[in-house]
């Protein structure tokens, strides 16, 4: 007798349990379904902290706060399950965040890689061009390690900004490297952008001038720098000036 009530009473305390639990899960889907459309409020990019800020969370690792700092950076906007496009974004604050993580590490790729190849993607305009001259600018700090960059200016500047004059003044800083291992591309730069600029005989100036400062190109570059004169400039040696 008492072991049948036993069944009983355990029986009694596991549905009780069961009724608890689908009573929690009941209250998990209203809190769930009342609360799905809320978002968060706060602001896309946060104002950059001061150099105290950084030196207070490095305690003593400024590389671990880049690294840290600088995935923040990357994430602004698309947190909380949020997406957010590159035009409401508060580029004042993006290149205050920019120059510190730079101040932080002035040798390092990732936040200007960042800036280049993704911030300087705005379809703003006055921003991108923001972000370029940071781009250029930082470049320009140690060119022998980071020419590269300026290369990606002068593409920018080109191809998205439609700013000929721009590109240009990137390309002749490019150009103008005192670097040994520059390839020619990056030299032949200036020449490519004013053939797009249809200053014909300025860009076949400039592929001349190549000519005579480096006489002892590789053959594949004598015969680009004949093709361009010849071909795309209509200027080689046979036609008329």
């Amino acid at each position: 007798m008492s072991a049948a009530m036993g069944k009983v009473g355990s029986g009694k305390r596991i549905n009780l349990g069961s009724l608890v639990l689908i009573a929690a899960l009941g209250c998990q889907l209203a809190f769930w379904a009342a609360s799905r459309d809320v978002v968060t409020a706060h602001a896309i990019v946060p104002p950059a902290p001061g150099h105290a800020v950084i030196t207070a969370v490095a305690l003593g690792d400024t590389q671990a706060a880049y690294r840290v700092m600088g995935l923040r950076l990357q994430n602004f906007g698309n947190t909380d399950g949020q997406w957010t496009g590159l035009k409401d974004y508060d580029y004042d604050r993006l290149i205050a965040w920019f120059e510190l993580l730079t101040d932080v590490d002035a040798q390092a790729w990732y936040v200007p890689v960042l800036a280049a190849y993704y911030y300087a993607q705005t379809p703003v305009e006055a921003d991108a061009r923001r972000t370029v001259a940071f781009v250029a600018e930082f470049a320009q700090r140690d060119p022998a390690r980071h020419w590269r960059l300026l290369g990606h200016a002068v593409y920018i500047a080109r191809h998205r900004l439609k700013d000929l004059p721009l590109a240009l003044s990137l390309a002749r800083e490019l150009a103008a490297l005192e670097i040994a291992e520059l390839p020619f591309w990056a030299r032949q730069m200036p020449a490519l952008v004013l053939a797009e600029m249809g200053e014909v005989d300025a860009a076949a100036a400039e592929i001349r001038a190549l000519q005579e400062r480096f006489p002892d190109l590789p053959p594949e570059e004598a015969r680009y720098h004949e093709y361009f004169l010849e071909e795309v400039l209509g200027r080689g040696e046979g036609a008329a000036e």
